[in-house]
């Protein structure tokens, strides 16, 4: 799989990163279960939903594990902010071929789905709007909780 964005998409169990207090703390805690990338587009182009089926994320505590068809392929830090308007997400790779990478973006969690927009461009402003353009150089995806 070609996609950039999916490996900041798993957690693993780390220390939390948090911004914010109890709301950060709150969608944290929210965040923790399995999640399945059910749409994906970057910098503009919708990928296939068979390039994303074999794709799971994990998220515990402030870690994220990125799974492709059962093999480990990305761990990420994630680093919450539920305070700012949208809410702000750090994505900070820790484990796999993007480590060290840092990508800012921001993020929506309604029930069961959960909604990001990362700026995968190499010190790239914070996106302001979900939108994944061919020149604004992020990528959109949607989840959605499959265990708690």
């Amino acid at each position: 799989m070609k996609t950039r964005f999916l490996p900041a998409v798993v957690l693993v169990l780390f220390p939390v990163l948090a911004s914010g207090g109890d709301a950060t703390s709150k969608d944290l805690d929210a965040l923790r279960g399995t999640w399945k990338v059910t749409q994906l587009t970057e910098m503009g182009e919708k990928l296939p939903d068979k390039e994303l089926a074999p794709v799971e994320v994990i998220i515990l505590g402030n870690k994220m594990t990125i799974n492709d068809d059962g093999k480990f392929r990305e761990e990420i830090t994630l680093k919450l902010d539920a305070t700012k308007k949208p809410k702000a997400v750090d994505f900070h790779y820790s484990k796999g071929p993007n480590t060290g990478k840092v990508e800012r973006g921001i993020y929506l969690l309604e029930g069961d789905t959960l909604i990001f927009c990362i700026n995968e461009k190499k010190d790239g402003e914070r996106p302001t709007e979900f939108a994944s353009t061919k020149g604004n150089g992020c990528s959109l995806a949607v989840l959605k909780k499959t265990k708690g």
